[in-house]
């Protein structure tokens, strides 16, 4: 039955015409459109010679669909052009126009040079494009069970995504040639970056080739700052040892001085000392005077903002990130109030000076601003891209996070109290204010960029999402762009 199918193809003429300037650019078997003048009719012409050189008032090379199941020798190699059609095929079929394959992955493991993708459809690509394997759409069945070829017909390739990011389609060609020809590209819904097409070390042609990024995540902003512990007061001193000073385990360099010793006469003669300064410099009292007050700490000085993204291996990375602000200092503890001073003649011990009081801790920083993906309808990377009547369409990139504000510092905490002999304990000073976190950067919208690469283009069309401002703020706003890094010229 098949045999007979096949007879009856090859005696019958295809009836659309693909010129072979269509066939050599489309497929990627050339470095250039060859010239056919002089060809003799009914030569081998087109990918792996599939097509016949025909004659008349309009020369052109026609694509024998009879042929498109066979395999044909090309520079040597073996090589092969299946058929999918996700309607009409069948799992494990040969893959022939009347055997198509259903699933473009089965077609894909086989790595023929050229795949026909039949129909209007829309088909998955859940995995990169590792193979040395070009696409064409624009084939409709016909009611005889043969191919038409409609140029306006464009198959949808859906991509997958991959370590948070999207890609329509991620080539990784390791240097070979793969064209692209009436079809669809678009990346899915994405948490990072959306590349329309990332490709990497390739030979990329498009042809009547749409290619649809999507929008970019959002950067996050920080979360606030935790504020800082209040201080611990200070104790009286209800003998003539000193007070002891106020501690505040979560910030050991804010405690307060220790109150003097009082003054003693009779059994025991001792002259009352000074209270003990704080560790941080507040002062004590002299005897029988109050110590010094603490003063509050510094506010923590601000997170640096994050950088633009850039190219790293072969990803677009989101720059260098933000920092958070950083601690509050603590505030200083009061010193320690002086030891009592006994009235004259009197005998006996006098009350001990009172404990300072620590210092509140510092505020913790604010969050640092995460930064926003970017969006490409195609990224390059050591890759060559030569397009022709395409479409490159970049959506919206994320904007940055905003840094938040540091945590309030804690209260300073009171000094111990003292009779009217001794001194009391001076004041913790309050902690500083976290610094605020920095801002993450905006991302980039653009609708081809390259690095280390080169495009030649022509009659393609570039859309991208224009800027986006944040209140001024030109780290936190997005970039859109036509195009970056690019050498373009006219094919």
């Amino acid at each position: 039955m098949l045999k007979n199918v096949m007879d009856k193809l090859a005696k019958r003429a295809w009836p659309a015409l693909l010129a072979c300037a269509w066939l050599s650019s489309s497929c990627g078997l050339y470095d250039e459109i060859p010239a056919f003048e002089g060809r003799a009719c009914g030569s081998p012409c087109g990918p792996c010679g599939l097509g016949r050189w025909e004659c008349g008032a309009s020369e052109s090379c026609s694509l024998d669909l009879a042929l498109v199941s066979e395999r044909a020798q090309c520079g040597g190699d073996q090589a092969q052009v299946l058929v999918v059609d996700p309607d009409a095929g069948q799992d494990g079929a040969e893959g022939s126009v009347v055997s198509p394959l259903k699933r473009l992955d089965q077609a894909l493991a086989k790595k023929p040079t050229v795949i026909f993708l039949v129909g209007n459809t829309s088909v998955k690509v859940e995995k990169p494009w590792d193979a040395a394997t070009s696409l064409v759409g624009g084939f409709v069945r016909n009611p005889e069970g043969l191919l038409d070829y409609k140029p306006s017909i464009k198959p949808l390739l859906q991509g997958f995504s991959q370590d948070q990011d999207a890609f329509g389609l991620l080539i990784e060609a390791k240097g070979a040639s793969i064209s692209f020809e009436n079809v669809r590209i678009q990346a899915p819904a994405t948490q990072g970056h959306s590349y329309g097409i990332l490709a990497v070390d390739a030979k990329l042609r498009l042809v009547n080739t749409q290619v649809l990024a999507s929008d970019a995540v959002q950067g996050l902003d920080g979360l606030p700052g935790d504020p800082g512990a209040d201080g611990v007061e200070g104790q009286r001193s209800n003998t003539s040892s000193g007070g002891r000073q106020g501690i505040q385990p979560l910030c050991m360099d804010g405690v307060g001085g220790t109150g003097g010793v009082g003054q003693a006469r009779g059994g025991t003669n001792r002259e009352a000392s000074s209270g003990k300064a704080s560790p941080l410099g507040a002062r004590g009292g002299q005897p029988g005077q109050p110590g010094q007050n603490g003063t509050a700490g510094q506010i923590g000085e601000r997170g640096q903002d994050a950088t633009v993204g850039f190219v790293q291996g072969t990803r677009f990375s989101f720059g260098m990130a933000a920092t958070p602000g950083q601690s509050g200092a603590s505030g200083v503890g009061g010193g320690g109030g002086g030891g009592g001073l006994l009235s004259n003649g009197a005998t006996g011990e006098a009350q001990g000076g009172g404990g300072g009081g620590a210092g509140g801790c510092g505020g913790q920083g604010g969050g640092a601003g995460l930064s926003g993906g970017s969006s490409f309808a195609v990224l390059l990377i050591k890759s060559t891209l030569v397009a022709s009547q395409s479409e490159f369409v970049s959506a919206q990139a994320g904007l940055g996070g905003q840094g938040a504000v540091g945590g309030q510092g804690g209260q300073g905490a009171l000094g111990g109290g003292s009779d009217a002999q001794s001194g009391r304990g001076c004041q913790g000073g309050d902690g500083g204010q976290g610094g605020q976190g920095g801002d993450g950067h905006g991302g980039l919208s653009v609708a081809l960029y390259c690095e280390q690469s080169s495009a030649q283009l022509k009659d393609v069309e570039m859309k991208f999402a224009p800027s986006d401002s944040v209140e001024a703020n030109r780290v936190r706003s997005s970039l859109g762009a036509q195009a970056l890094n690019c050498t373009q010229g006219e094919d």
